[in-house]
């Protein structure tokens, strides 16, 4: 979802009940950009009233472990720890991932060569936490594949873990494209999952997966595998990578993984949380209607909806025959707020095969907002309309309206 609390709210929609935790990383860019992340973080999710997985760096760049080690940056920990505890409501445990991603060599707290230091510098920031507040729970994370190092050799010992947590994301570039082979694969590698499992029973403790994610339409077995694994093996949590930032394009709800998109929503979501999603969303003020009509070659065309550059909705569709003249109007709710907005309607999964006759298409002949309507006040882009103000999407793009 990106760092966009509003999104969250669309999120819950197109899953269909509401989700358990967000997960959200302070900055590690400085040290003064690190204390600036605190209350922004906090003040971004407490109105959403979710909990909150927190990802708290050991060091920043230009920063380094065995500084650290020192307690030379226990003051920052504190104030985090202070800032963190505050933001907090209820009984339930505040998570705290420490150093996330340690056993591989792209973070200031790297911990190949540096293992020691690493460990103590936990050690510090776990006692600043505990300082301030009882309430939170320490979670060591390792990233399963990749790993420079034997993750147990910077283990900082059962007093101050509470939780053994793992990353874990498929990505056919280097993992089979046999979804189920790829997930037994993440099971089996050296440090894979079945290590994270035998390692937290050795020492008595919990398991949690911090981030997963797929970027493959046809992931849906790995899916399926994935939540198995959670649900077989009693995770406390497992967090989905819901956005395309970090280069792991991982966003499902845009509908760029379709079909990946909608076994994910027949396996997590749930519509007995209808109410809850009623009373935690923002009132829906707003109605856009779109009348369109389709060429139907091998499926109906697909397409999503933005309100300055927010999806709003599901995932659409239309089967009305735009060569029988054929229209419908679909429907999509939202706050948008007052002044103009920026529509936009993206058509994502074209298909064609030489010829007219073979050809899958979407029309938008007209959109109206709050009853409204809007025909030919059209922005330039990609798509082609014809003198009656139809935007004609012939292609794999999108067409806007300035309303």
């Amino acid at each position: 979802m990106g760092n966009d609390s509003a999104s969250l709210y669309q999120y819950e929609n197109w899953l269909g009940r509401p989700i358990d935790n967000v997960l959200m990383f302070l900055d590690h860019s400085s040290w003064d950009a690190f204390d600036k992340s605190i209350p922004w973080a906090t003040q971004l999710w407490e109105p959403t009233g979710r909990s909150v997985i927190w990802s708290v760096p050991l060091t920043v760049n230009g920063s380094s472990l065995e500084q650290a080690a020192t307690g030379a940056f226990d003051d920052h920990y504190r104030e985090a720890a202070l800032g963190l505890a505050a933001a907090h409501s209820g009984s339930d445990p505040i998570y705290v991932r420490v150093g996330w991603e340690f056993n591989l060599n792209r973070s200031p707290w790297a911990a190949q060569g540096h293992e020691q230091a690493f460990i103590n510098a936990y050690h510090h920031l776990v006692d600043s936490f505990r300082a301030v507040s009882g309430d939170f729970k320490f979670v060591w994370d390792v990233n399963v594949g990749g790993s420079v190092i034997d993750p147990a050799t910077a283990y900082p010992g059962d007093h101050d873990v509470d939780v053994i947590g793992a990353d874990v994301y498929y990505n056919t570039t280097w993992d089979s494209t046999d979804p189920h082979k790829a997930f037994q694969g993440k099971v089996d590698e050296a440090y894979g999952l079945q290590w994270q499992q035998d390692f937290a029973a050795a020492h008595g403790k919990p398991t949690a997966i911090s981030e997963w994610g797929i970027q493959d339409a046809h992931a849906g077995g790995y899916i399926q595998d994935a939540a198995k694994w959670f649900s077989d093996h009693d995770m406390l949590y497992a967090n989905y990578w819901e956005t395309n930032a970090a280069s792991f394009s991982g966003e499902l709800r845009n509908g760029q993984n379709w079909s990946a998109g909608e076994v994910f929503r027949q396996t997590f979501g749930a519509s007995s949380a209808t109410a809850d999603l009623e009373t935690s969303a923002p009132s829906e003020t707003d109605t856009l209607v779109f009348r369109v009509s389709a060429d139907s070659y091998h499926g109906d065309p697909r397409f999503i909806v933005s309100v300055d550059g927010k999806q709003v909705g599901d995932v659409q569709s239309t089967h009305a025959s735009h060569a029988a003249g054929q229209t419908q109007d679909i429907s999509v709710t939202g706050a948008f707020g007052s002044g103009s907005h920026d529509v936009t309607v993206t058509f994502i999964n074209d298909a064609w095969s030489g010829s007219a006759a073979t050809d899958r298409n979407l029309y938008v002949h007209q959109i109206s907002f709050n009853g409204e309507a809007y025909a030919g006040d059209l922005a330039s882009n990609a798509a082609g309309y014809n003198s009656y103000g139809v935007a004609n999407l012939y292609s794999q793009g999108s067409a806007d309206w300035h309303i």
